[in-house]
Protein backbone atom coordinates (compact mmCIF):
# COMPACT_ATOMS: atom_id res chain seq x y z
CA UNK A 1 0.00 0.00 0.00
CA UNK A 2 1.57 3.55 -0.77
CA UNK A 3 1.04 6.12 1.86
CA UNK A 4 -0.11 9.91 0.88
CA UNK A 5 3.25 12.58 0.98
CA UNK A 6 2.60 15.00 3.75
CA UNK A 7 2.40 18.07 0.92
CA UNK A 8 -1.01 16.06 -0.36
CA UNK A 9 0.60 14.23 -3.22
CA UNK A 10 1.01 10.80 -4.10
CA UNK A 11 4.53 8.41 -3.02
CA UNK A 12 6.14 6.41 -5.57
CA UNK A 13 7.15 4.50 -2.66
CA UNK A 14 5.52 0.61 -2.91
CA UNK A 15 5.95 -1.49 1.09
CA UNK A 16 7.04 -4.95 -0.34
CA UNK A 17 5.87 -8.11 1.72
CA UNK A 18 8.20 -8.95 4.58
CA UNK A 19 9.82 -12.46 4.15
CA UNK A 20 7.85 -14.72 6.82
CA UNK A 21 4.81 -13.60 4.71
CA UNK A 22 6.32 -15.17 1.28
CA UNK A 23 5.12 -18.42 0.44
CA UNK A 24 7.68 -21.86 0.10
CA UNK A 25 8.90 -21.97 -3.05
CA UNK A 26 8.87 -25.01 -4.75
CA UNK A 27 12.46 -25.45 -4.82
CA UNK A 28 13.29 -26.28 -1.35
CA UNK A 29 9.98 -28.91 -1.51
CA UNK A 30 12.08 -30.49 -4.31
CA UNK A 31 15.52 -30.61 -2.77
CA UNK A 32 13.55 -32.55 0.17
CA UNK A 33 12.48 -34.86 -2.08
CA UNK A 34 15.61 -35.10 -4.23
CA UNK A 35 16.91 -35.78 -1.04
CA UNK A 36 15.06 -38.62 0.27
CA UNK A 37 15.50 -40.25 -3.09
CA UNK A 38 19.22 -39.88 -2.81
CA UNK A 39 19.45 -41.31 0.45
CA UNK A 40 17.12 -44.17 -0.71
CA UNK A 41 19.52 -45.13 -4.03
CA UNK A 42 22.58 -44.77 -1.25
CA UNK A 43 20.96 -48.39 0.17
CA UNK A 44 23.73 -50.14 -1.02
CA UNK A 45 26.65 -48.40 0.12
CA UNK A 46 25.27 -48.33 3.47
CA UNK A 47 25.30 -52.29 3.28
CA UNK A 48 28.10 -52.67 1.23
CA UNK A 49 30.53 -52.75 4.60
CA UNK A 50 33.71 -54.44 4.82
CA UNK A 51 33.27 -58.15 4.92
CA UNK A 52 35.89 -60.51 4.75
CA UNK A 53 36.19 -64.09 4.47
CA UNK A 54 38.57 -65.80 6.58
CA UNK A 55 40.94 -68.08 5.27
CA UNK A 56 39.87 -71.17 7.63
CA UNK A 57 37.05 -71.70 5.38
CA UNK A 58 37.08 -73.99 2.87
CA UNK A 59 35.30 -71.70 0.15
CA UNK A 60 34.48 -68.25 -0.25
CA UNK A 61 31.11 -67.24 0.70
CA UNK A 62 28.76 -66.02 -2.72
CA UNK A 63 27.12 -62.93 -2.30
CA UNK A 64 23.36 -62.10 -4.07
CA UNK A 65 22.45 -58.45 -3.87
CA UNK A 66 19.01 -57.11 -3.50
CA UNK A 67 17.89 -53.59 -3.67
CA UNK A 68 17.72 -53.34 0.72
CA UNK A 69 19.68 -56.33 2.11
CA UNK A 70 22.72 -58.71 0.80
CA UNK A 71 22.72 -62.47 1.37
CA UNK A 72 26.00 -64.03 1.58
CA UNK A 73 25.81 -68.20 0.90
CA UNK A 74 28.22 -70.55 2.31
CA UNK A 75 27.38 -73.99 0.61
CA UNK A 76 28.43 -77.01 3.59
CA UNK A 77 28.59 -80.41 2.72
CA UNK A 78 24.69 -81.05 3.21
CA UNK A 79 23.41 -77.75 4.56
CA UNK A 80 23.66 -73.76 3.63
CA UNK A 81 24.50 -70.69 5.71
CA UNK A 82 22.85 -67.51 4.68
CA UNK A 83 24.04 -64.41 6.14
CA UNK A 84 22.17 -62.27 5.31
CA UNK A 85 22.17 -58.30 6.42
CA UNK A 86 19.12 -55.46 5.87
CA UNK A 87 18.91 -52.22 5.90
CA UNK A 88 15.58 -51.38 8.01
CA UNK A 89 13.84 -47.86 7.84
CA UNK A 90 11.77 -46.57 10.44
CA UNK A 91 10.11 -44.10 8.20
CA UNK A 92 6.36 -44.97 8.41
CA UNK A 93 5.16 -41.56 7.22
CA UNK A 94 1.54 -40.73 8.27
CA UNK A 95 0.31 -39.25 4.80
CA UNK A 96 2.03 -37.39 2.35
CA UNK A 97 0.97 -33.97 3.28
CA UNK A 98 2.81 -34.28 5.89
CA UNK A 99 5.71 -35.19 4.59
CA UNK A 100 5.45 -31.99 2.06
CA UNK A 101 4.97 -29.57 4.39
CA UNK A 102 7.40 -30.59 6.82
CA UNK A 103 10.61 -32.39 5.21
CA UNK A 104 13.02 -31.61 7.96
CA UNK A 105 11.07 -32.76 10.60
CA UNK A 106 9.94 -36.30 9.32
CA UNK A 107 13.59 -36.35 8.37
CA UNK A 108 14.92 -35.92 12.02
CA UNK A 109 12.69 -38.93 12.72
CA UNK A 110 14.07 -41.39 10.48
CA UNK A 111 16.07 -44.11 12.04
CA UNK A 112 18.35 -46.33 9.84
CA UNK A 113 19.49 -49.77 11.55
CA UNK A 114 21.39 -52.67 9.75
CA UNK A 115 19.73 -56.37 11.11
CA UNK A 116 21.97 -59.39 10.26
CA UNK A 117 20.45 -62.81 10.27
CA UNK A 118 21.79 -66.09 9.96
CA UNK A 119 19.96 -68.80 8.42
CA UNK A 120 20.45 -72.55 8.22
CA UNK A 121 18.81 -74.25 5.08
CA UNK A 122 18.91 -78.14 4.73
CA UNK A 123 19.49 -79.89 1.44
CA UNK A 124 18.94 -82.80 -0.48
CA UNK A 125 16.46 -85.22 0.34
CA UNK A 126 16.03 -88.78 2.11
CA UNK A 127 17.38 -90.93 -1.17
CA UNK A 128 20.47 -88.97 -1.20
CA UNK A 129 21.05 -89.35 2.31
CA UNK A 130 20.39 -92.75 2.03
CA UNK A 131 22.64 -92.95 -1.14
CA UNK A 132 25.13 -91.00 1.04
CA UNK A 133 24.64 -93.57 3.82
CA UNK A 134 25.70 -96.78 1.64
CA UNK A 135 28.27 -95.22 0.28
CA UNK A 136 30.51 -94.03 3.88
CA UNK A 137 29.44 -97.73 4.96
CA UNK A 138 31.67 -98.78 1.82
CA UNK A 139 34.17 -96.42 2.99
CA UNK A 140 34.04 -97.39 6.48
CA UNK A 141 34.46 -101.28 5.45
CA UNK A 142 37.52 -100.52 3.22
CA UNK A 143 39.03 -98.03 6.05
CA UNK A 144 38.87 -101.14 7.98
CA UNK A 145 40.81 -103.43 5.74
CA UNK A 146 43.46 -100.38 5.33
CA UNK A 147 43.75 -100.96 9.23
CA UNK A 148 44.33 -103.93 8.96
CA UNK A 149 47.15 -103.72 6.22
CA UNK A 150 48.67 -101.25 8.02
CA UNK A 151 48.65 -102.38 11.75
CA UNK A 152 49.90 -105.44 10.09
CA UNK A 153 52.83 -104.25 8.38
CA UNK A 154 53.90 -102.24 11.74
CA UNK A 155 53.86 -105.37 13.45
CA UNK A 156 55.95 -107.11 11.34
CA UNK A 157 58.31 -104.80 11.22
CA UNK A 158 58.91 -104.74 14.90
CA UNK A 159 58.82 -108.34 14.75
CA UNK A 160 61.82 -108.68 12.45
CA UNK A 161 64.34 -107.22 15.04
CA UNK A 162 64.05 -110.21 17.60
CA UNK A 163 63.65 -112.74 14.69
CA UNK A 164 67.39 -111.61 13.49
CA UNK A 165 68.22 -111.80 17.15
CA UNK A 166 69.22 -115.33 17.25
CA UNK A 167 66.10 -116.16 19.50
CA UNK A 168 64.19 -117.88 17.06
CA UNK A 169 65.04 -121.57 15.92
CA UNK A 170 67.22 -121.80 12.41
CA UNK A 171 67.40 -117.63 12.38
CA UNK A 172 71.44 -116.45 12.92
CA UNK A 173 72.16 -113.23 14.62
CA UNK A 174 72.26 -110.39 12.08
CA UNK A 175 73.21 -107.08 13.19
CA UNK A 176 72.73 -105.21 10.41
CA UNK A 177 69.23 -106.13 9.64
CA UNK A 178 68.32 -105.94 13.40
CA UNK A 179 69.80 -102.17 13.33
CA UNK A 180 67.67 -101.24 9.97
CA UNK A 181 64.76 -102.87 11.40
CA UNK A 182 65.09 -100.72 14.21
CA UNK A 183 65.87 -97.41 12.36
CA UNK A 184 62.94 -98.27 10.08
CA UNK A 185 60.10 -98.32 12.02
CA UNK A 186 59.64 -94.59 12.75
CA UNK A 187 59.66 -94.33 8.70
CA UNK A 188 57.06 -97.62 8.73
CA UNK A 189 55.19 -95.73 11.71
CA UNK A 190 54.95 -92.31 9.79
CA UNK A 191 53.97 -93.73 6.14
CA UNK A 192 51.21 -95.90 7.72
CA UNK A 193 49.46 -93.37 9.80
CA UNK A 194 49.90 -90.74 6.64
CA UNK A 195 47.53 -93.92 4.60
CA UNK A 196 45.20 -93.80 7.58
CA UNK A 197 44.90 -89.95 7.74
CA UNK A 198 44.37 -90.78 3.40
CA UNK A 199 41.02 -92.97 4.45
CA UNK A 200 40.29 -90.91 7.01
CA UNK A 201 39.53 -88.21 4.61
CA UNK A 202 38.11 -90.59 1.85
CA UNK A 203 35.98 -91.71 4.19
CA UNK A 204 34.68 -87.64 5.76
CA UNK A 205 34.40 -87.13 1.54
CA UNK A 206 32.16 -90.06 1.08
CA UNK A 207 29.80 -88.98 3.28
CA UNK A 208 30.42 -85.07 2.68
CA UNK A 209 29.09 -85.83 -1.15
CA UNK A 210 32.73 -86.17 -2.63
CA UNK A 211 33.34 -82.70 -2.08
CA UNK A 212 36.98 -82.75 -2.32
CA UNK A 213 37.11 -85.39 -4.85
CA UNK A 214 35.10 -83.20 -7.20
CA UNK A 215 36.66 -80.04 -6.58
CA UNK A 216 40.11 -82.00 -7.65
CA UNK A 217 38.61 -83.09 -11.00
CA UNK A 218 36.18 -81.10 -11.81
CA UNK A 219 38.12 -77.70 -10.67
CA UNK A 220 36.07 -74.54 -11.00
CA UNK A 221 33.80 -76.30 -13.25
CA UNK A 222 34.30 -74.41 -15.91
CA UNK A 223 36.99 -77.16 -17.24
CA UNK A 224 37.00 -80.38 -16.31
CA UNK A 225 34.22 -83.65 -15.93
CA UNK A 226 31.55 -81.65 -14.07
CA UNK A 227 30.31 -82.39 -10.82
CA UNK A 228 27.32 -84.73 -12.08
CA UNK A 229 29.55 -86.71 -14.29
CA UNK A 230 32.14 -87.36 -10.30
CA UNK A 231 28.66 -88.34 -8.63
CA UNK A 232 28.19 -90.82 -11.44
CA UNK A 233 31.45 -92.11 -11.59
CA UNK A 234 31.01 -93.29 -7.55
CA UNK A 235 27.91 -94.42 -8.27
CA UNK A 236 29.63 -97.02 -11.15
CA UNK A 237 32.76 -97.65 -8.31
CA UNK A 238 30.48 -98.18 -5.02
CA UNK A 239 27.12 -100.09 -6.41
CA UNK A 240 26.70 -100.62 -10.11
CA UNK A 241 29.88 -102.70 -11.08
CA UNK A 242 29.92 -105.03 -7.82
CA UNK A 243 26.28 -106.00 -8.09
CA UNK A 244 26.80 -106.55 -12.16
CA UNK A 245 29.33 -108.51 -11.32
CA UNK A 246 28.03 -110.72 -9.04
CA UNK A 247 24.40 -111.10 -11.01
CA UNK A 248 26.74 -112.36 -14.30
CA UNK A 249 28.46 -114.87 -12.06
CA UNK A 250 25.33 -115.86 -10.76
CA UNK A 251 23.97 -116.52 -14.06
CA UNK A 252 26.97 -117.97 -15.08
CA UNK A 253 26.55 -120.41 -12.72
CA UNK A 254 29.49 -119.81 -10.77
CA UNK A 255 30.03 -121.15 -7.38
CA UNK A 256 30.20 -118.17 -4.78
CA UNK A 257 29.05 -115.32 -6.92
CA UNK A 258 28.74 -113.28 -3.69
CA UNK A 259 32.39 -113.39 -2.95
CA UNK A 260 33.16 -112.18 -7.09
CA UNK A 261 31.17 -109.11 -6.34
CA UNK A 262 33.11 -108.68 -3.07
CA UNK A 263 36.38 -109.20 -4.53
CA UNK A 264 34.86 -106.25 -7.52
CA UNK A 265 34.02 -103.91 -4.80
CA UNK A 266 37.22 -104.49 -2.98
CA UNK A 267 39.04 -103.67 -6.24
CA UNK A 268 36.95 -101.19 -7.24
CA UNK A 269 37.27 -99.35 -3.81
CA UNK A 270 40.84 -99.39 -3.89
CA UNK A 271 41.00 -98.12 -6.94
CA UNK A 272 38.68 -95.29 -6.25
CA UNK A 273 40.90 -95.16 -2.99
CA UNK A 274 43.98 -94.98 -4.94
CA UNK A 275 43.00 -92.14 -7.56
CA UNK A 276 41.79 -90.04 -4.24
CA UNK A 277 45.32 -90.60 -2.93
CA UNK A 278 46.80 -89.44 -5.91
CA UNK A 279 44.63 -86.38 -6.65
CA UNK A 280 45.95 -85.14 -2.72
CA UNK A 281 49.37 -86.01 -2.80
CA UNK A 282 49.71 -84.19 -6.21
CA UNK A 283 47.49 -81.16 -5.58
CA UNK A 284 50.11 -81.20 -2.23
CA UNK A 285 53.10 -81.02 -3.86
CA UNK A 286 51.70 -78.49 -6.40
CA UNK A 287 50.87 -76.25 -3.79
CA UNK A 288 54.18 -76.27 -2.22
CA UNK A 289 56.32 -76.04 -5.37
CA UNK A 290 53.74 -72.88 -5.62
CA UNK A 291 54.66 -71.41 -2.47
CA UNK A 292 58.29 -72.18 -2.94
CA UNK A 293 58.45 -69.85 -6.16
CA UNK A 294 56.55 -67.34 -4.56
CA UNK A 295 58.74 -67.14 -1.53
CA UNK A 296 62.00 -67.84 -3.09
CA UNK A 297 60.90 -66.57 -6.57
Amino acid sequence: MSEPAQNGEASDIVELPLAADTPEEPSTRGSAIEKKATARANIGSIIDFDFVDHFSLKQPSATIRFRDKNVRVYELANDQLQLEHKVIHSTEEDNDSHSCTNPEANDNQKKTKLEITMKRLRGGSFGLRLLRTLYTLAAILMFGFLFVFAAQIVVYQILEIPRHGGDASGQDLDVYVMISSLFSIPVVVYSMSSLLVFGMAYVGDTWNGHVLFAHFVAGDGSRGVRRVSVEWFCFVMYIAIPVLVSVVAFFASIENAVNVGLIAWYICMNLAFFLFCTMVTYHEIKLCLDLTKIVWG
